[in-house]
């Protein structure tokens, strides 16, 4: 029977090991450099546009796809006999975001399909409407237009050291009508950050409306481009 050294021992999980597997309900993404560039054009330019929100909080964003960075392979032959070399760069691919569809009272559009609407305009700058949309014909003082901006992913986990905050025994216990877990600090930690550098919006839908789908949510399918996918330091 083969021996079992520490080498072989599956760590993954493990209590008291730093090593855990990645959740892929853990993350949030956050475009809040893309709503404070597009605000600040519409400010300085007096663009008729509406300000946008100043968040779109991560729940909206349902899931997140990414494409491969992809080198190209060449053939290059050494005597008689082909290799594969690495050759030139793929562009990045497609990002996929899909965002719940809002319904807020107090609003009368979606909060998500502002935002890519919005956006769209800019990336369409100097086109001209379609149909009776708002464009963007005039240049900035810089004679240009800002259209793409970094989104970041920020991967999760549950925290490593929660901690209980003991009552003070010197003051009053009230009893509340419904009791939270006050005592407890058990936030999330973040575990990677993966900048999208220079995203821009190039397609945006909503989902289909069908009555044979019952109470199926509406939701908003958005893609864009990016020149790389940067994996930042966690701070």
């Amino acid at each position: 029977m083969a021996r079992i050294i520490e080498e072989q021992q599956n760590l993954w999980g493990r209590q008291g090991q730093p090593i855990e597997p990645q959740r892929s309900d853990l993350w949030v993404v956050d475009f809040s450099q893309v709503i404070t560039g597009l605000n600040q054009q519409i400010a300085a330019n007096n663009y008729d546009l509406d300000k946008l929100a100043e968040k779109l909080e991560p729940f909206y964003a349902t899931t997140v796809t990414l494409p491969p960075l992809v080198i190209k392979a060449e053939d290059v032959r050494r005597d008689s006999r082909p290799y594969k070399m690495p050759a030139f760069d793929d562009a990045l691919g497609e990002i996929k975001v899909v965002f719940l569809f809002d319904t807020a009272i107090a609003a009368t559009t979606s909060k998500v399909y502002k935002l890519l609407d919005t956006w769209r305009a800019f990336v369409r700058a100097g086109r001209g409407g379609m149909g009776h949309e708002t464009s963007i014909d005039q240049l900035n003082e810089h004679f240009r237009i800002d259209y793409a901006f970094d989104i970041n992913l920020t991967l999760l986990r549950g925290s490593s050291n929660p901690q209980v905050n003991a009552p003070n025994p010197e003051e009053p216990t009230v009893a509340p009508v419904f009791t939270t877990l006050e005592g407890v600090s058990n936030d999330l930690e973040r575990t990677a950050i993966y900048s999208l550098e220079n995203a821009w919006l190039s397609s945006f839908r909503i989902t289909d409306l069908d009555y044979s789908r019952g109470n199926e949510l509406v939701k908003v399918e958005a893609t864009f481009y990016a020149d790389n996918i940067l994996n930042e330091p966690v701070a």
